[in-house]
């Protein structure tokens, strides 16, 4: 009987010691969450495993919180400026248009998505039809967000709009998205730090393993949400203005010109996210990230030179 005791004492001193080798490895990040998990599973004394597991976990960082936050201070104040200036038809109109754009793309892609997908593989094989697909997911883009964007413009008064109207258009369509983004991040990351004693082992681990793999770059995953938030919404605002434009001059070439935008941001969304794999890899999400960021200079560049070519069009009463 003494036997068996030192025995069971033995594995458990040797599974504490594995434990801990285990969780400086991932720490140092010379281990994934997958590897992590797999190799616990080989470990069979699960009640030492469950108590240093157990007392290894901590909620997540509350200085997360700043990058949801910041999303939402942002939108906030832009949305007050247009309101304050007189905008606030043109804010609402936008926000309504993303509403209703972004509805209708998810009402098609999610009953349709994984069949164009399947068939894409079945007829050229995965690697020549991963392309096709990045571009027909930019494209969802380009006909449910920009189409909408028209009606509403047609629909409305904004059809006579002018410059700072269609700014304003955009700050509400891109500002929608942006704010959303931002309060689901802030609470459901609010939730799980007030929360976290309740929520289910596993769904700890995950979460404290995500917390180790951000160590290090910190300040990045506070900066980064916030940094592509501005830049999409900068990126939406340049392509209402050109919808608005064209509109008001009554050439298609605008509408267009802006359709090929938002399908080229989002078709590089898509493969970033589904065939360059960025959500593993701090590098790649940095550069993604740089992609955007470029994209959206460019949509501050067209913002400017759109501006005197309004101050052409003759004012037509609001």
């Amino acid at each position: 009987m003494r036997g068996l005791r030192r025995r069971s004492y033995g594995k458990k001193m040797l599974a504490r010691g594995i434990m801990k080798y285990l969780i400086q490895l991932l720490r140092d990040g010379q281990l994934s969450l997958t590897e992590y998990v797999n190799l616990r599973a080989d470990i069979h004394w699960v009640e030492s495993l469950q108590v240093i597991k157990e007392s290894r976990m901590s909620p997540p960082p509350a200085f997360l919180l700043l990058s949801g936050a910041g999303v939402m201070l942002i939108v906030a104040v832009l949305f007050w400026r247009c309101c304050r200036q007189g905008w606030w038809y043109a804010v609402g109109v936008g926000a309504g248009a993303w509403a209703l754009g972004v509805l209708l793309k998810f009402a098609w892609a999610i009953p349709v998505n994984g069949p164009i997908k399947r068939g894409l593989e079945h007829l050229l094989g995965k690697a020549a039809a991963d392309p096709f697909f990045w571009l027909y997911v930019g494209l969802l883009t380009g006909v449910f967000e920009c189409g909408m964007t028209l009606i509403m413009v047609l629909r409305t008064r904004l059809r006579r709009a002018n410059w700072s109207a269609a700014v304003a258009f955009g700050i509400g369509f891109g500002g929608m998205e942006a704010f959303l983004v931002g309060a689901v991040s802030f609470f459901s990351l609010l939730a799980t730090i007030v929360f976290f004693n309740v929520i289910p082992a596993d769904a700890r681990a995950k979460l404290i393993g995500d917390v180790w793999q951000a160590s290090g770059h910190e300040i990045s995953f506070v900066v980064l949400p916030i940094i592509e938030r501005v830049s999409a919404l900068f990126i939406h605002c340049f392509s209402c203005v050109l919808i608005v434009y064209g509109a008001r001059v009554l050439q298609w070439r605008w509408f267009w010109l802006s359709f090929a935008y938002k399908t080229m941001v989002d078709g590089i969304a898509a493969w970033g996210l589904l065939g360059w794999q960025v959500q593993q890899s701090h590098t790649k999400m940095l550069q993604l990230e740089a992609i955007f960021v470029v994209l959206a200079i460019c949509g501050l560049a067209g913002l400017r030179a759109m501006r005197p070519a309004f101050s052409k069009l003759e004012v037509v009463p609001e």
